[in-house]
């Protein structure tokens, strides 16, 4: 979570404001609130280069910015907060580092309450209940962090893991098919193909599972032939496609259009 500046200020006293006091008088006021230059001196001056390893550091910069968040007017309170998240953030972060994962969900819980739309909150908090083991909970939040920021990868597969572990531990059909879901949005049709079809032999009368399981053995063979030249494994995947979800054969003729040919009609798909 980056910084939000609330005022244009002048740059001519940055030199000195490396070794400045957290808070003056008059930034408490919420006359002048801290621009963006004075928020990153805050968590990468002088004082707070030490910051995982000094925790009063942080405890000063949240009374800092809590301070500045009471003091701020009214059009200022929602940028104030978001301010005073991204320290927690970043504290938050710190003490993930430290391995210190319940201080960190504290913190990142914190920033969540102050700034829920940042996703990457979610994902840092998805990631310390990952290393206690919480992977439940890991996978609410990386699905919270892909909803905010759907164009971000890490987040896609930080959920894929989070639900193949979560699938293994509690061995239900749900979970398998939600972690078939992940692998195959993060474009893992392998991945997908195990995860699906453990869900289907779990459940084998629910007819959704065969059905995404069918997609994902189709979605792999269009990448078998199309982009790996393989046209037995393409109709291969084709057929097992076919053979799980046989109403949909019709509407793949382009995985199926000159790969039969191709391997001189061992394979009848059609």
């Amino acid at each position: 979570m980056g910084f939000i500046g609330m005022v244009k200020s002048d740059k001519t006293g940055e030199s000195e404001g490396a070794n400045r006091p957290l808070a003056s008088e008059d930034e408490l006021s919420g006359a002048n609130i801290p621009s963006p230059w004075v928020w990153d001196m805050l968590l990468q001056g002088s004082s707070l280069q030490k910051a995982a390893h000094d925790a009063k550091d942080w405890d000063e910069a949240i009374t800092f910015a809590t301070r500045l968040v009471h003091g701020a007017p009214k059009d200022l309170q929602a940028v104030a907060k978001h301010n005073l998240a991204a320290v927690y953030s970043k504290r938050g972060e710190a003490a993930h580092t430290a391995e210190s994962n319940a201080a960190a969900i504290a913190n990142f819980s914190k920033a969540i309450e102050l700034c829920p739309s940042e996703g990457r909150d979610y994902y840092w908090r998805g990631l310390c209940y990952s290393c206690n083991g919480n992977y439940d909970k890991a996978a609410v939040d990386f699905m919270k962090a892909c909803e905010l920021n759907p164009e971000y990868k890490d987040y896609q597969k930080a959920l894929a893991s989070a639900n193949e572990k979560a699938a293994q531990i509690a061995g239900s059909a749900e979970e398998w098919a939600e972690c078939g879901k992940a692998f195959f949005a993060v474009g893992d049709e392998d991945k997908a193909i195990l995860a699906y079809a453990k869900a289907v032999e779990l459940d084998p009368s629910n007819s959704l599972y065969k059905k995404t399981l069918a997609d994902a053995y189709f979605s792999r063979g269009v990448r078998f032939k199309f982009l790996d030249d393989d046209y037995e494994a393409a109709a291969a995947d084709y057929a097992k496609a076919c053979e799980l979800d046989p109403e949909n054969k019709p509407d793949r003729p382009e995985l199926w259009r000159d790969t039969v040919p191709s391997l001189g009609g061992r394979l009848r798909l059609i």
